[in-house]
């Protein structure tokens, strides 16, 4: 009897401790959040962020903590936590039609507006080129990622347009 009883309390003593590992994990990410965007603690902004990532970790495929690791990324390119905002609906879609992290589809579609020079709320407006470039022609998000890299700012200057970036570097896959 004592045998069992130690495995019993054992195995809800880790159950416990996984379960306070996720909220911790994520109070680890929301700062780092938090430091990238510079914000005070106690702040709006912060608190805006942290729901939103809550409200996605609870209303889609991916956890809150998977949400708070695309705006960390978001935050090291330089978006406003209203930018982060508005680009994460996107970013979330991204992801999920490409089968990859969220933290990776925000480094690359972050890219892909700096090279552009669009603004963040123009994040569902590359998701959607991206995703139809690359459900239609032989290529992933991380391949059209690695060419928009380098061509975007080319073609910004040039005044190409994105969707036709897109549709080129799609037709050469």
């Amino acid at each position: 009897y004592g045998a069992a009883g130690m495995a019993t309390g054992a195995a809800g003593l880790y159950k416990i401790n996984s379960i306070a590992s996720v909220g911790l994990d994520f109070d680890a990410q929301m700062s780092k959040v938090q430091a990238l965007t510079r914000l005070q603690k106690g702040s709006a902004e912060l608190a805006m962020l942290r729901q939103q990532a809550r409200d996605l970790g609870a209303s889609t495929s991916f956890t809150a903590m998977d949400a708070a690791g695309g705006q960390g990324f978001l935050a090291m390119a330089g978006f406003t936590p209203q930018n982060i905002k508005a680009a994460m609906p996107g970013i979330l879609d991204m992801a999920k039609a490409g089968g990859m992290e969220i933290a990776r589809t925000a480094d690359i579609a972050s890219n892909i507006l700096s090279g552009f020079q669009l603004p963040a709320t123009e994040m569902g407006r590359v998701g959607d080129s991206l995703v139809a470039t690359f459900t239609r022609s032989n290529t992933s998000l991380e391949m059209l990622g690695e060419t928009m890299k380098y061509a975007a700012p080319i073609a910004a200057g040039l005044g190409v347009d994105m969707e036709t970036v897109s549709a080129m570097a799609g037709k050469l896959g």
